[in-house]
């Protein structure tokens, strides 16, 4: 219970939703491409990212000194979808 409690508690912050969002749209992106969409310094990302990480959601692939991350699986969003659909009447998708 307590992984799904971190996964809860990583998941429900804005910026963290923002990066679940956009890496859903892009698939993959590093530290800057994130820092760019999301006009915040790379510091405060990378902190955001480490929470997801340490959270079990995302996942990392090394190429050369550039850090790529990923969501782990697309089920969390099956799972999202269906939460947000019962509570709130909206799915999660991706900003338009």
């Amino acid at each position: 219970m307590i992984k799904l409690t971190k996964m809860f508690k990583a998941l429900g912050n804005p910026t963290r939703e923002e990066i679940m969002r956009l890496l859903r749209k892009h698939t993959e992106m590093n530290v800057s491409m994130l820092t760019s969409k999301l006009h915040l310094a790379q510091p405060t990302v990378s902190q955001h990212l480490k929470i997801l990480l340490d959270a079990g959601v995302l996942k990392v692939r090394k190429e050369g000194n550039e850090t790529f991350y990923s969501i782990c699986s697309t089920q969390i969003f099956d799972m999202i979808d269906k939460l947000l659909e019962l509570y709130r009447g909206e799915p999660y998708k991706e900003k338009e």
